[in-house]
C-alpha cells in the first residue's frame, strides 16, 4: 500500500497510528507544541493519540512553565555556559560509511481529550519511549530507525487504563538524508554543510527562515536543530554563540537532571515565562536532553523530559538489518512530498 513519506515518518513516534492531519489542524498542533498547550487525543475504544512532542513537551495539567524574572547575570551566565560550549564542541574523526546511532529516550504525560475541541482533557499516564536512528555520517546512504516498546510506567486516570500501543518497530527505506532539500527542523548533513559558520551569517539565515521570524522561533529552530545529533562541532560552536545573542535566553538551572543526566539548563523568558528548556554540557559542547513543565501536581513529581545520546558505529547492527522492514519511496519533490511502499 502506498504511503506518503509524511505517514512513513509517523512510523517513527508513538503517534503512528494516527492519520494524516489536515492544513487547519497541523497549524494548530505546531501551536500547541511551541506553546505547552495540550494536544486533543481521541479516548475510548480508537487508538490514543500520544502528547509526543518531544521537540516541546506538552501537558494537560496547566500552562507548562515556570516563572522567571530575567536578569543580567542569568543573561551573562547563558553567555558563559554557551561560550565554554562552543570552546569544547568536538567530533571524533569519522569515515564514510559509518553512522551516527543517536538515541532519544523520553518521559512523558499521555494526554487524553475527549473531544476534538480541546474539551475535557487529561493527563492520561507517564509513559517511557526509546528510539534509535542510525544516520550515514555524509548523508548518502539511507537511514535506519529502531522505535522500542513503549513502558506505561504509571496510570494517571482510569481512563487511560488500558491503553493501546504500537508495537516496537524497525524501518529503513531507498532514501538517503541527502535525497531530500533538509531544513531546521527536518534536516540533513548535506544541508548542514550549506550552513554558514559565521555566527552573524548563520543567525541572519534563522531569523529568515524560522518560522515567525521572532526571538521565539529562531531560539525553538536553533534548538530543534542542535537536537537533531547531526550538526558538526563547528556549526554547533557557531549555533551556541547565536543561541546566546537571542534576548531573553537565561541559565535557569546550574545543575539540571533528566534521567540520571546533569548538564546546565537553558531556557529562553517569553512574556516572564520559561516553558521548556534545552540541556547543555558545557564541557562537551552538546546538547543531552531537554525538558518541559506542568503545573498538575501529580505530574510534577516525575522527572519528565527527553535525554540524546549519540555514538559513532561502524554499521548498522545485525539484529536491526535482518528484522527491518524495507519501503521503497519514489524520489521527493521539492517540498518534500513523496510516496512509499513496503518492498
Amino acid at each position: 500500500m502506498n504511503q506518503t513519506f509524511e505517514e512513513l515518518m509517523r512510523t517513527a513516534d508513538p503517534a503512528r497510528d494516527v492519520g494524516p492531519l489536515p492544513p487547519a489542524r497541523r497549524a494548530a498542533v505546531l501551536e500547541a507544541a511551541t506553546t505547552a498547550r495540550p494536544v486533543p487525543i481521541r479516548p475510548g475504544r480508537r487508538p490514543l493519540r500520544w502528547v509526543a512532542a518531544a521537540a516541546a513537551l506538552a501537558f494537560v495539567g496547566g500552562a507548562a512553565a515556570l516563572q522567571f524574572r530575567g536578569t543580567p547575570a542569568a543573561e551573562a551566565r547563558a553567555d558563559e555556559v554557551l561560550e565554554t560550549a562552543a570552546i569544547n564542541a568536538t567530533d571524533p574523526a569519522v569515515t564514510p560509511g559509518q553512522y551516527w546511532a543517536v538515541t532519544t529516550s523520553t518521559t512523558g504525560v499521555m494526554g487524553v481529550c475527549e473531544t476534538e475541541s480541546n474539551e475535557d482533557c487529561y493527563n492520561g499516564y507517564v509513559y517511557r519511549s526509546t528510539r534509535t536512528d542510525y544516520i550515514e555520517v555524509t548523508g548518502s546512504l539511507p537511514s535506519w530507525h529502531v522505535d522500542g516498546e513503549i513502558e506505561v510506567v504509571e496510570v494517571l486516570d482510569e481512563r487511560a487504563a488500558n491503553p493501546l500501543h504500537p508495537d516496537p518497530n524497525v524501518w529503513t527505506t531507498n532514501l538517503a538524508p541527502n535525497d531530500f532539500p533538509g531544513g531546521w527542523q527536518q534536516t540533513s548533513p548535506a544541508w548542514l554543510a550549506a550552513l554558514p559558520r559565521d555566527h552573524e551569517l548563520l543567525r541572519e539565515r534563522l531569523y529568515a527562515e524560522s518560522a515567525q521570524g521572532n526571538d521565539k522561533s529562531a531560539f525553538t529552530y536553533a534548538t530543534d536543530l542542535l537536537r537533531s545529533g547531526l550538526v558538526p562541532a563547528d556549526l554547533r560552536a557557531s549555533l551556541f554563540e547565536v543561541i546566546a545573542s537571542i534576548p531573553g535566553t537565561i541559565v535557569t538551572e546550574e545543575v539540571a537532571t533528566v534521567d540520571s543526566r546533569e548538564g546546565v539548563a537553558i531556557g529562553r523568558i517569553e512574556d516572564g515565562e520559561v516553558k521548556s528548556e534545552i540541556i547543555i554540557d558545557p564541557e562537551v559542547g552538546q546538547v543531552i536532553a531537554e525538558r518541559g513543565y506542568s503545573e498538575d501536581p501529580v505530574v510534577r513529581q516525575w522527572d519528565l523530559g527527553t535525554t540524546y545520546d549519540r555514538r559513532l558505529v561502524d554499521s548498522i547492527p545485525q539484529e536491526v538489518s535482518e528484522i527491518a522492514v524495507r519501503q521503497v519511496c519514489t524520489p521527493p519533490t521539492s517540498d518534500n512530498a513523496t510516496t512509499c511502499e513496503v518492498e
